[in-house]
């Protein structure tokens, strides 16, 4: 009997997430992973990296590597950045930054398009992906119902 309360309990667990659009598409990250959120645009470009990486920044000290979410989702080839072929756009401006996350001791930018607001919501909304073997499910937890997809930062990193 304890056992089913405690599976009742996790899936009422509140998640307080930051809200940011890449690519035209509204996602969010668990706030307990966020370290910083910079506007920065200071990325020293490296070569022959995977084409998601963007390049590295110095912060405090350590040298972090910065993804370009929508590249990292393969936003470009679905939308073609903003070419008129789908809904949304790859480019950058001023308000553009860089999600800073720390997992498992690894610390990663995630250069975004604008980060919106924090939102908080129980688990228990969350819609699931329908289908375990979804293209999406290595990338994307759920969604909640206002449309905002969950990044499983894990499988992102």
């Amino acid at each position: 009997m304890a056992e089913a309360e405690n599976i009742g309990a996790e899936n009422t667990a509140e998640i307080t997430a930051v809200v940011f659009e890449s690519a035209g598409t509204l996602y969010a990250v668990n706030i307990s992973s966020i370290t910083e959120i910079s506007p920065r645009s200071d990325i020293t470009f490296i070569p022959k990296l995977p084409d998601y990486i963007i390049g590295v920044v110095n912060l405090m000290g350590d040298v972090v590597p910065v993804i370009d979410l929508s590249r990292r989702l393969d936003c470009g080839r679905r939308l073609d950045c903003g070419r008129g072929l789908g809904s949304g756009s790859c480019e950058y401006d001023e308000r553009s930054c860089i999600i800073f996350i720390e997992n498992d001791g690894i610390n990663v930018g995630l250069r975004v398009q604008r980060v919106l607001t924090a939102v908080s919501y129980r688990e228990s909304e969350m819609i699931r992906l329908p289908d375990e073997s979804s293209v999406l499910t290595g990338y994307i937890k759920g969604q909640t119902a206002d449309r905002i997809s969950l990044l499983n930062i894990e499988r992102v990193l």
